[in-house]
Protein backbone atom coordinates (compact mmCIF):
# COMPACT_ATOMS: atom_id res chain seq x y z
CA UNK A 1 0.00 0.00 0.00
CA UNK A 2 1.61 3.44 -0.83
CA UNK A 3 2.83 5.53 1.51
CA UNK A 4 1.13 9.32 2.05
CA UNK A 5 4.32 10.14 3.28
CA UNK A 6 6.69 13.10 1.16
CA UNK A 7 9.89 13.78 1.74
CA UNK A 8 12.02 16.65 0.23
CA UNK A 9 16.13 16.33 0.60
CA UNK A 10 17.68 18.63 -1.47
CA UNK A 11 21.51 18.49 -1.36
CA UNK A 12 23.51 21.86 -1.68
CA UNK A 13 27.36 22.96 -0.75
CA UNK A 14 27.57 19.71 1.44
CA UNK A 15 24.65 20.17 2.76
CA UNK A 16 21.40 17.89 2.69
CA UNK A 17 17.80 20.33 3.83
CA UNK A 18 15.33 17.22 4.87
CA UNK A 19 11.51 17.77 5.20
CA UNK A 20 9.36 15.50 6.12
CA UNK A 21 5.58 16.04 5.14
CA UNK A 22 4.20 13.56 8.33
CA UNK A 23 6.32 13.58 11.50
CA UNK A 24 8.16 10.05 12.26
CA UNK A 25 9.54 11.30 15.30
CA UNK A 26 13.09 10.98 15.60
CA UNK A 27 15.24 9.70 12.36
CA UNK A 28 18.96 8.39 11.89
CA UNK A 29 20.46 9.53 8.79
CA UNK A 30 23.37 7.51 7.33
CA UNK A 31 25.29 8.90 4.34
CA UNK A 32 27.60 6.43 2.62
CA UNK A 33 29.97 7.98 0.07
CA UNK A 34 30.48 5.73 -2.70
CA UNK A 35 33.96 7.69 -4.35
CA UNK A 36 35.98 7.18 -1.52
CA UNK A 37 34.52 4.95 1.32
CA UNK A 38 33.15 5.99 4.71
CA UNK A 39 29.65 6.25 6.33
CA UNK A 40 28.46 8.61 8.44
CA UNK A 41 25.38 8.85 10.85
CA UNK A 42 23.21 11.98 11.89
CA UNK A 43 20.24 11.70 14.22
CA UNK A 44 17.24 14.65 13.69
CA UNK A 45 13.77 14.91 14.59
CA UNK A 46 11.48 14.76 11.16
CA UNK A 47 8.87 17.11 13.04
CA UNK A 48 10.62 20.28 11.56
CA UNK A 49 13.09 20.61 8.42
CA UNK A 50 16.39 19.70 9.57
CA UNK A 51 19.76 21.03 7.87
CA UNK A 52 22.82 18.75 8.05
CA UNK A 53 26.28 19.14 7.12
CA UNK A 54 27.49 16.21 4.83
CA UNK A 55 30.43 17.47 3.52
CA UNK A 56 31.29 17.11 -0.46
CA UNK A 57 30.42 14.22 -1.66
CA UNK A 58 30.40 13.17 -5.54
CA UNK A 59 27.99 10.13 -5.04
CA UNK A 60 26.79 8.69 -2.13
CA UNK A 61 23.63 6.91 -0.70
CA UNK A 62 21.35 8.07 1.96
CA UNK A 63 19.36 5.93 4.37
CA UNK A 64 16.81 7.35 6.43
CA UNK A 65 15.40 4.80 9.63
CA UNK A 66 12.55 6.66 11.62
CA UNK A 67 11.36 5.88 15.20
CA UNK A 68 8.27 4.98 13.70
CA UNK A 69 9.78 1.67 11.85
CA UNK A 70 10.03 2.95 8.31
CA UNK A 71 13.06 2.94 5.88
CA UNK A 72 13.47 5.69 2.82
CA UNK A 73 16.73 5.20 0.90
CA UNK A 74 18.24 7.60 -2.15
CA UNK A 75 20.97 8.98 -3.87
CA UNK A 76 23.03 11.87 -4.41
CA UNK A 77 24.74 12.14 -7.82
CA UNK A 78 27.13 14.82 -8.21
CA UNK A 79 29.24 14.40 -11.33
Amino acid sequence: MPSRQRITCVYEDGTLYLEFKYSEGEAVLSVTDLCHGGCTEHVFSTDAPALIYIGAVEAATIEIYTESGSEYVAEIMDY
